[in-house]
């Protein structure tokens, strides 16, 4: 109906998997039109670079590299800002952008993780430069890895409340058991099953592991910004 088609030459397609199922399948390729296109390295999608083992390495280091160029901008009027100016500036250029899809950075590894962590370090430092007055007012810095806990626990939150998307709504199923158990009282959910390190980085299995050990006040009766809010509490102080 829009009269578009497929552009053959930019087309990709990328295999996930450990380096010995990579192996396995180093001969596979798809045809477009008439093009033959073999499975690349890494692929772009939705401004987050893939690549074939997860180890989001390539995206990290692009996320770095624009993270620093806006907080070398921001460096520039730092005089001119008081604390909560410089913050809000550095949470929408900055940490804006290792929010999203930050889901996906579960797991990556310890080297990912410390180059994403010392952006946030530096953004928190150039935000308390010269204002202990405005303490009250600064945002809560929450690490790398606490940002991911708290972004899927808003996923399901809201998976949960509106059953949208029904695709990850499916997923999330409560658990149940043949007797009358007290912990049925919690309304966990149930925990998928995981037999490799790999399945491990699986999004459910954190994120359902994750809800299960919040307190119960805390995952029921509460709207999405004090839920938010608790989360985060409960995450700092961990």
């Amino acid at each position: 109906m829009n009269h578009l088609t497929i552009n053959d030459t930019k087309s990709e397609f990328i295999i996930f998997g450990t380096t010995h199922q990579l192996k396995r399948v180093s001969d596979c390729h798809l045809r477009v039109g008439n093009v033959i296109i073999k499975p690349a390295n890494s692929v772009r999608d939705l401004a987050v670079t893939l690549d074939a083992h997860m180890k989001m390495t390539k995206h990290v280091n692009k996320t770095c590299h624009i993270a620093y160029s806006y907080m070398r901008r921001v460096s520039r009027v730092r005089k001119n800002l008081d604390a909560q100016a410089c913050s809000m500036a550095l949470c929408s250029l900055v940490l804006s952008r290792i929010d999203f899809c930050v889901s996906l950075l579960r797991g990556i590894g310890k080297q990912g993780l410390v180059k994403l962590e010392r952006v946030v370090k530096n953004c928190r430092k150039m935000s308390e430069r010269q204002s202990k007055r405005d303490e009250k007012t600064l945002p809560r810095w929450l690490p790398v890895e606490k940002r991911v806990l708290l972004r899927q626990s808003m996923i399901v939150r809201t998976v949960l409340g509106t059953g949208y998307p029904s695709y990850l709504a499916n997923l999330l199923v409560h658990a149940t058991a043949s007797r009358s158990l007290r912990s049925q009282r919690q309304q966990l959910l149930l925990v998928p099953r995981c037999r490799t390190s790999t399945g491990s980085r699986n999004w459910l299995l954190s994120a359902v592991n994750f809800w299960n050990s919040l307190p119960l006040n805390i995952r029921l009766g509460l709207g999405t910004c004090a839920f938010r809010a608790e989360v985060e509490c409960l995450l700092l102080g961990r």
